[in-house]
């Protein structure tokens, strides 16, 4: 495989930059198509595909298959492997991940920094971890500030600056890039396949080839989604301190539980690092009491994060509401 590469980089098929392949290939002639070897414990192939390019979009555009757009994807591979001379077939291959992604581009009284500050410091469901970029990635910090990532088990959550990715690895020329636009995304490993597919289709994921299972999940990806995000970000509108403070005035709550959210709500403001968590660990509360004041919250749709007072946006939908068109006002 590693010389039939070579051989294609002669004839001018893919570049090849220095003395050995690079870890992942840009395959001309097959658009969409990024190819990664993997020679660590146990040698392997994997592609890595983009619908969007394939079918003559670029990296901004979102692509949901139809069962044509999934033949042409196979027929593409396919083709693909014939050139390399692979001993093995589309069929033979292994899903290992994949995305589920939706993109919203926010006007300009909100940032997309701002909000993905606002999602860095709220509550995670039991299991979901945030994950950051560590030094052994260059610009560590600007991604970081830049983007928002949570594991559980086999299912990422992502949100992140298109436009700053597009920009910095260099995918579009900068007058081309889109501002103020963020991507979410959902990200299955192969491990969850099973149980996400069993638990919203009424036939059998074992009845399901790789080419099926790529189309369940494009018509499911919206719905995926939303439930994801739902489950393993605390819900509830994002609002400025003081329309929060002002929403929670206005409820009909004893003065007293008005008192404690509003000084809550204050507290995860100033853990500037660990927003809610910190507030959390800090307030004193035991775990009855703590669960009480987070449910107080989910009543009044309202997340205990707040957005800074230097912010022009007052009120921000959850990511529920963003994900099914509101706006930021």
């Amino acid at each position: 495989m590693v010389h039939r590469l070579y051989e294609l980089a002669d004839e001018g098929y893919i570049p090849l930059l220095g003395k050995k392949l690079p870890p992942q290939i840009h395959i001309q002639g097959w658009p969409g198509i990024t190819l990664v070897l993997r020679d660590k414990v146990v040698s392997r192939l994997e592609l890595k595909i983009n619908p969007s390019i394939m079918f003559g979009g670029d990296y901004t555009d979102l692509a949901e298959l139809s069962k044509f757009e999934v033949r042409q994807i196979e027929s593409s591979v396919s083709e693909l492997l014939d050139t390399l001379e692979a001993n093995f077939t589309f069929d033979d291959m292994c899903l290992s991940r994949i995305d589920c992604t939706q993109d919203i581009t926010m006007p300009d009284i909100i940032l997309t920094t701002e909000f993905i500050r606002m999602i860095q410091r709220t509550k995670l469901s039991r299991g979901y971890k945030c994950i950051e970029f560590d030094s052994s990635y260059q610009n560590h910090i600007e991604k970081n500030h830049h983007s928002f990532r949570a594991r559980c088990n086999d299912i990422s959550l992502t949100v992140y600056d298109k436009g700053f990715q597009l920009a910095e690895e260099g995918m579009m020329f900068p007058e081309d890039v889109p501002i103020n636009r963020l991507r979410f995304e959902v990200a299955f490993d192969r491990s969850s396949f099973r149980r996400v597919l069993n638990e919203h289709l009424h036939g059998s994921y074992m009845d399901l080839n790789t080419g099926r299972i790529i189309l369940e999940f494009s018509g499911l990806s919206a719905k995926l989604l939303r439930e994801y995000f739902h489950d393993g970000i605390t819900p509830g509108r994002i609002l400025r301190l003081d329309a929060a403070l002002e929403e929670i005035e206005k409820s009909q709550y004893t003065r007293a539980i008005k008192e404690r959210l509003k000084n809550f709500i204050v507290d995860v403001s100033g853990h500037y690092r660990h927003g809610v968590e910190g507030a959390l660990a800090d307030s004193g509360l035991n775990s009855d009491q703590k669960r009480d004041l987070l449910a107080r919250f989910r009543e009044l749709d309202l997340n205990p994060v707040a957005l800074p007072m230097r912010c022009k946006c007052v009120r921000c939908p959850s990511i529920d509401g963003l994900l099914v068109g509101e706006m930021p006002t």
